[in-house]
């Protein structure tokens, strides 16, 4: 819940750059220390998971490689990749940075039951803004980098820990 928290925090930054237009120091000061603690929790996290993988094998069973990675090198843009192999690049690493990218998603009907403790989105185009990971590396004297949303780093770990809460 930590990394929700600091990625809603770094887009909220983002957001308000414009007001701190006037002091940049200010700003850089505040993207900087942003980066570094979301980048903080977003390792930690990496290597508890991988050693509880390689201790348990908990993600092995539930992966089911949803996380759509945008890739620079080594491959076509657009491929599915997994919650190991996430957990993996952000472990060996040699740089990270995160970004803000806007992104739209089209909504194309509700469903027509209504539950009282449902939550509804209407029809049509809804825009928001999603963080970012950029993680650069090298294997075997290549270089490699690829990009993929947080959010849904976020969801896939937290679907693999769901389904292996019995597992813990």
């Amino acid at each position: 819940m930590t990394i929700f928290a600091l990625a809603d925090m770094y887009v909220r930054q983002r957001k308000a750059d414009d007001g701190f237009r006037q002091f940049q120091y200010v700003a850089k000061e505040i993207d900087i220390r942003a980066s570094v603690l979301l980048a903080e929790h977003v390792l930690e996290m990496a290597i508890k998971l991988r050693f509880l993988d390689d201790r348990r094998k908990l993600i092995e069973e539930n992966d089911r490689n949803q996380i759509h990675v945008d890739t620079y090198r080594e491959g076509a843009k657009g491929v599915l990749r997994g919650v190991r192999w996430a957990l993996n690049k952000l472990m060996h690493q040699t740089d990270i940075d995160f970004s803000v990218r806007e992104q739209g998603t089209v909504v194309l009907s509700s469903p027509e039951t209504k539950r009282d403790n449902a939550i509804y989105i209407p029809s049509g185009l809804h825009k928001d803004r999603v963080v970012m990971v950029l993680v650069k590396g090298k294997q075997n004297g290549r270089s490699w980098d690829y990009q993929f949303s947080l959010a849904e780093l976020l969801n896939e770990v937290l679907r693999v820990l769901f389904l292996s809460k019995n597992n813990l």
